[in-house]
């Protein structure tokens, strides 16, 4: 049983009725083949990295990928999260993820993170649009290959609010309307600062 509590800013804490393998920030030697597998994937495999060899060494041939905002369907097999993925390092100048905890239970893990990431997108018909420097936290949920190291299941979930927030006008927009619902919210509670 996997509960994770966000709680603000700060970084999501996962309890578990397993053990929790790594704590804050930390990246110690991994204990195993699923382990380093994890690593490689936000160490080797980021948006940015040009050698794609690893995706094959990493997950299993019909990997499942979801990602919410890029990819909320999903898409199944290597060739396509290869095609996927060097799509992604069109879009990216920089990209860089920095491991949180990982929780493994069985053939399952969840991998807790925050990425700091500069990127292009494009909206047609609009230009591209530069987002320089956005940092988000987020968790992806891995289901390894019984009996093996190989990942056959990877889906990410995260906060996309940062990445609009940088964006011109919907950027204005999206602050404007956390301030007016903080303030909304906050207001009359007691202990509250408005």
């Amino acid at each position: 049983m996997l509960q994770l509590n966000l709680v603000g800013n700060r970084p999501p804490v996962a309890r578990a009725s397993r053990q929790v393998v790594r704590a804050q920030n930390t990246n110690p030697v991994p204990r195993d083949g699923r382990e380093a597998n994890i690593q490689r994937i936000f160490n080797d495999l980021n948006a940015g990295a040009k050698d794609t060899g690893l995706l094959k060494e990493v997950y299993t041939e019909n990997v499942w990928f979801q990602d919410p905002l890029l990819l909320p369907d999903g898409l199944k097999g290597q060739k396509a999260l290869k095609a996927y993925h060097d799509k992604l390092n069109g879009m990216t100048t920089e990209f860089d993820t920095k491991i949180h905890q990982i929780v493994r239970d069985g053939d399952s893990a969840v991998v807790l993170w925050r990425a700091k990431a500069s990127v292009a997108v494009k909206v047609p018909p609009m230009p591209a649009v530069k987002i320089n420097q956005v940092e988000y936290e987020g968790a992806s949920l891995l289901k390894f290959s019984p009996g093996e190291a190989k990942i056959s299941d990877h889906v990410d979930y995260y906060n996309e609010l940062p990445m609009y927030e940088k964006m011109p006008l919907l950027g204005k927009i999206l602050q404007f309307a956390k301030k007016i619902s903080k303030e909304h919210m906050l207001k009359d509670l007691p202990g509250s600062e408005t």
